[in-house]
């Protein structure tokens, strides 16, 4: 796990209730002491599935059970996608996102991306046709959003969660493969991974270009007119409270 930008700050963990983020809130936990942190939880329900106000519920005991203060937003995700002609994906990842910016009682926000995560973005970003910036992935730290995780494989956070005796909650979509992401999960690196070192192999390759092509990025940099760059980000949403400046916080959480 990654942690050295975690030290002596304030942590929020950002956690679903997945298996994912229940095993980052349990290593930031153990490790509090040792990195000095002040940790807390913050969770978002998006309003789109049945459970996802249970599973906010199991989040607050979580948290509870590991003594830190619970934070919760609560979103429209489905009304913001409709009004504004988004998936739902992107809408709640909208929202999100902005309810975290408007959180302000910590210094780092902990999101629990890992290797595999990324391996799947920057597929997901090259078979899109992104250029160099895309295909980098995402950082391990961006701003105040930090990825503790991104150096671990998902198949350690699963042994991890294992033999900790972890609970966690299943999110039902994210076996419906009619999202680009999910049918990369779900079919195209089980399929890679039947051939089990070419699997890995071709997991850390994707990874390492994602490194090299942020070092690219460092050296190649595109500028957009100040008039096309206005029109992009005129766009303002509302919704309950929070605003959403500009169509560029639509690719805020690749």
């Amino acid at each position: 796990m990654l942690t050295d930008f975690l030290k002596g700050k304030r942590v929020a963990a950002a956690v679903s209730g997945g298996v994912d983020s229940v095993v980052l809130l349990d290593k930031l936990a153990r490790a509090r002491k040792e990195l000095d942190i002040e940790l807390m939880v913050i969770n978002v329900e998006h309003g789109i599935r049945a459970e996802s106000k249970a599973d906010s519920l199991f989040v607050k005991e979580l948290a509870a059970g590991y003594g830190v203060p619970f934070f919760c937003f609560e979103v429209d995700s489905p009304s913001f996608a409709k009004a504004n002609k988004l998936s739902e994906e992107t809408a709640a990842r909208i929202l999100r996102y902005r309810a975290f910016e408007k959180f302000d009682g910590c210094d780092v926000i902990a999101l629990a991306h890992h290797m595999s995560d990324q391996a799947e973005s920057i597929l997901m970003h090259i078979l899109r046709g992104s250029g160099t910036s895309g295909a980098a992935g995402m950082k391990a730290v961006s701003g105040r959003y930090v990825r503790p995780l991104l150096d671990t494989p998902k198949a350690e956070i699963d042994t991890y969660a294992a033999g900790r005796g972890l609970k966690f909650v299943v999110d039902k979509t994210n076996f419906e493969n009619d999202k680009t992401r999910n049918f990369l999960r779900n079919v195209v690196f089980p399929e890679l991974n039947k051939i089990n070192a070419i699997g890995t192999f071709v997991k850390r390759i994707v990874f390492m270009i994602g490194m090299m092509a942020h070092n690219t990025a460092s050296i190649f940099q595109f500028s957009i007119p100040n008039n096309l760059k206005n029109k992009v980000e005129s766009k303002t949403y509302s919704f309950q409270g929070l605003e959403t400046e500009g169509i560029l916080d639509m690719v805020k959480a690749r």
